[in-house]
């Protein structure tokens, strides 16, 4: 039970940094 919710965590850390990354890098191509 608690594997699975710090692999849940994870993943949805990890969807959250790439969607950072894409806004991060919206922004330099906008500049």
């Amino acid at each position: 039970m608690t594997a699975k919710k710090i692999r849940d965590s994870c993943n949805h850390t990890a969807s959250y940094t790439v969607f950072i990354i894409d806004f991060i890098l919206e922004l330099l191509s906008v500049i």
